[in-house]
């Protein structure tokens, strides 16, 4: 997916421009130049957001997790994590905080099925090990 999503990502910005172009081109009686800049403006979005699912991703380390979602990016230290789970009412894994609140974590869907449990279970073994002595 994530190859996918950044092959995509400039194509899609490519292709508006094509587009763009092709329609001044051509001389399309309702196309005005204002249409030109919001068409690009458009797929440099359009792109960015592509480009953003491609990036979304957890990444354990010694020192924390980091959560990159497709608008926000979060490091929590191990201690900060009480547990990870899999809600049947979300369509990704839940964090739940040591603070009372709880963060989503988008690289991880229930769509993904087993993948999805199996990470998972690899993530609370992360959390139990690396929180074992600070409890």
């Amino acid at each position: 997916m994530r190859a996918l999503c950044f092959t995509l990502a400039p194509i899609v910005v490519l292709a508006y421009l094509a587009l763009s172009i092709a329609l001044t081109v051509i001389e399309w009686k309702s196309w005005h130049g204002y249409d030109i800049v919001w068409m690009n403006l458009l797929g440099l979005l359009f792109g960015f957001v592509v480009w953003r699912v491609g990036a979304i991703e957890a990444r354990p380390s010694q020192e924390g997790l980091t959560v990159r979602n497709i608008f926000s990016t979060h490091f929590y230290e191990w201690n900060q994590i009480i547990d990870a789970h899999l809600p049947l009412s979300s369509s990704w894994a839940v964090l739940d905080l040591n603070d009372g609140t709880t963060t989503s974590v988008m690289a991880i869907q229930h769509s993904d099925a087993g993948r999805a449990r199996s990470e998972i279970n690899r993530l609370r073994t992360l959390i139990e090990t690396n929180t074992k002595g600070e409890q």
